[in-house]
């Protein structure tokens, strides 16, 4: 019998082993570990891990190369702490296949998940039954398993106070309020092999004027109002009587999964699978499987198994997967497709992804393809260098048929949704619909390099990347509509620090492009310069934009400048983050802040902004200067909520409310929100955050 368990623990420590390679814990005194993460890939100049630990505020914690050549980090946390966490490589979160244990992200992927004291049970467990201690391993696997359910509890819940005023030679109250957000989700397996994910809206209020609104609701009102429907209805008054839009299925995904197949079937705003076409992220993690409670999408994917079969076979990893949906308008009252296939054998990896714009209705489904993608990648490693090479095309349909004022009918122009491209025309030439990437990269123990090289037809696009809302991932990552782009990034680094440069010209990629916004020959040539030098007792990271354009007079222009000088020896760390951000028509904005970390896991903020009039402009005349001070802290109670209070005047650094609003909001080392955020008002804000 005794053999018996030896030979299982045995297993089980083989297998724990290989599966958590990327994840170690260290026991420091009982109370606190430190959570090692490791992870290989030759490939890459740069990692990190980024996670609830750091707020998920990018790029999160840098990772340096250990012996082993392999990245690393340590995490401070404690026994009883509860980690989710990715690794982020140059804007793309990468999901840890080995890590402990997973949890859906809400965005059509998972996070790694770390649950400190099991973890830490397993890995003694598998260091006795190396030692031959099969009882106690028995007993550690035992008490590790204790507790597990088939679903885990998750919530995204902030509950806060703000008042809202006016600055300058007259302070006066806008307004102020009480806000509840809070997502209440559940995912796992209901059954064995059955994985499911669903979330509730509770709550989704952030206009923080049920207390007051300057000429619509006084003080008295609003605080009886809150007396009274804090006791009787709360859920429904801090969600802001707002019956239509209540208390709601925000997420659904189920489905099955085993070793030879994944099938996923998502509803409303879940998310559809995200997919990575070497350069390019072809399906963003925040396109909606319907937003207009419509719609939906299914999604069958191969499982490791065949990826080995097909390897003993082959010798080729091979993966595919398939998602027809009817979202392909990210509303979902359109039918669509896309599915990929990925092949990786010798250091070689091949992808190739179809995606298609169909129609409404069930019955006029293919009546008309009105769009079609055809993505490839190619990515070679040959030693110290790696090539990496996209392209696309597209094929456009007409769009519905429709009539004008006099009766005679005509087709309309496709427009594709949430995308810089509008009003295609299907008999546009090749070079109009079409984008490229092509580079090589070199990396040693001294330089990291990469020249390449990209175009962009005038409606050149990629479905199911969702650029609105304030997001641009097709231009960013395909460039502007008909331009091409060379660039070359250099970093040298040394024993303590690092310079580079990474230049860049961009210009017309078609003169002949139709329905073109601009076709004028022109240029733009740019540069960022960048470095940074540890001294161990103190850091410099710093970097300096320019431009040169040469269709307008004078077109030579300064960008964003940034530096940040930061000590590990002033209490538990101080930065200094200086950032000259021009974007603003109007103004310049010069801002200085300070970060430090004080005992108790208190984190303070203070900075201050003047913003720099341009051309005699009088935009900001009198509101020039800005301030703001705050802090937080992880309160030591159950499910250890943060605590966070801020005064901001004339500036407001935050993110926004539901949105990491503990966080600045920087962009580089400037502010996201730029000059006009908060240009003659001040706020003050006490409230709560979960992330459990």
């Amino acid at each position: 019998m005794i053999k018996k368990i030896m030979m299982v623990l045995a297993l089980i420590t083989l297998v724990f082993s290989a599966s958590f390679a990327d994840v170690y814990i260290k026991d420091l005194d009982g109370t606190n570990v430190e959570v090692v993460f490791t992870f290989k890939d030759d490939a890459a100049t740069e990692m990190a891990v980024i996670g609830d630990f750091c707020g998920w505020v990018e790029p999160g914690i840098p990772m340096a190369k250990n012996a082993d050549g392999k990245w690393e980090v340590a995490v401070k946390s404690t026994m009883d702490g509860v980690l989710k966490y990715k690794f982020w490589y140059k804007g793309t979160y990468i999901y840890d296949f080995k890590s402990p244990d997973k949890i859906d992200d809400g965005f059509g992927g998972n996070n790694g998940l770390i649950e400190v004291s099991k973890v830490l049970a397993k890995q003694k467990a598998a260091e006795l039954a190396a030692s031959g201690d099969a009882a106690g391993a028995a007993a550690l696997m035992a008490q590790a398993g204790a507790g597990d359910s088939g679903l885990k509890f998750l919530t995204w819940s902030m509950l806060g106070f703000q008042t809202k005023f006016t600055v300058g030679e007259e302070m006066a109250a806008e307004s102020a309020g009480i806000n509840l957000k809070s997502y209440w989700k559940m995912t796992g397996n209901a059954v064995p092999n059955m994985p499911v994910f669903f979330e509730v809206a509770v709550a989704e209020q952030d206009s923080f004027e049920n207390l007051y609104k300057k000429g619509t609701r006084e003080w008295k009102d609003g605080l009886k109002n809150l007396l009274v429907d804090t006791i009787f209805d709360p859920v429904y008054y801090l969600d802001g009587y707002d019956a239509a839009d209540a208390t709601k299925l925000g997420h659904f995904k189920a489905g099955f999964e085993n070793d030879y197949v994944t099938y996923t079937t998502g509803y409303k705003y879940a998310k559809l699978p995200p997919h990575t076409n070497v350069n390019w992220t072809t399906v963003t993690d925040n396109w909606d499987a319907g937003y207009n409670a419509v719609g939906g999408y299914s999604y069958i994917a191969t499982g490791n198994a065949v990826t080995e079969w097909f390897n003993d076979i082959l010798g080729a990893k091979i993966k595919a997967a398939i998602a027809p949906n009817r979202t392909a308008d990210r509303a979902g009252n359109q039918y669509g497709m896309y599915a990929w296939a990925t092949a990786e054998f010798a250091g070689q990896y091949v992808d190739f992804q179809y995606n298609g714009a169909y129609g409404k209705t069930f019955d006029t489904i293919f009546g008309n393809i009105y769009e079609t993608d055809f993505i490839v990648g190619y990515q070679g490693k040959f030693g110290p260098v790696t090539a990496k090479a996209n392209a696309l095309v597209n094929l456009w349909g007409d769009g519905n048929l429709t009539h004008n004022e006099n009766g005679e009918i005509f087709k309309t122009k496709y427009t594709p949704s949430s995308s810089d491209v509008s009003m295609v025309d299907p008999t546009a030439p090749f070079v109009d619909n079409m984008a490229a990437n092509v580079n090589v990269s070199y990396s040693d123990d001294y330089i990291d390099a990469t020249i390449g090289w990209r175009a962009r037809g005038n409606q050149a696009n990629m479905m199911y990347v969702k650029q609105a809302d304030g997001g641009t991932p097709i231009s960013d990552q395909l460039g502007a509509r008909n331009t091409m782009k060379a660039w070359l990034d250099f970093n040298y680094k040394f024993q303590y620090g690092n310079l580079g440069i990474n230049p860049y010209m961009v210009t017309t990629w078609n003169k002949e492009a139709k329905l073109s916004m601009d076709t004028a020959e022109q240029m733009e040539i740019g540069a960022k310069l960048f470095g940074g030098y540890d001294f161990d007792v103190v850091k410099f990271d710093a970097y300096a934009n320019a431009t040169f354009k040469t269709d307008i007079e004078d077109g030579f222009s300064i960008g964003d400048i940034g530096l940040k000088v930061s000590t590990p020896l002033v209490l538990n760390g101080l930065a200094l983050v200086l950032g000259y951000d021009p974007a603003d028509a109007d103004a310049d904005f010069i801002t200085g802040i300070f970060e430090l970390g004080l005992p108790a896991g208190i984190n303070a903020q203070a900075g201050l902004g003047y913003r720099v009039a341009k051309d005699d402009s009088k935009a900001y005349e009198g509101k020039e200067l800005g301030f703001f001070l705050g802090a937080n802290m992880k309160l030591n109670i159950p499910q250890k909520p943060i605590l966070y209070t801020q005064l901001v005047w004339g500036m407001d650094p935050y993110k926004g409310f539901g949105d990491g609003q503990d966080n600045i909001n920087y962009d580089g080392y400037t502010l996201g929100d730029g000059a006009s955020d908060y240009a003659g008002f001040g706020a003050f804000r006490v409230a709560l955050r979960w992330d459990i």
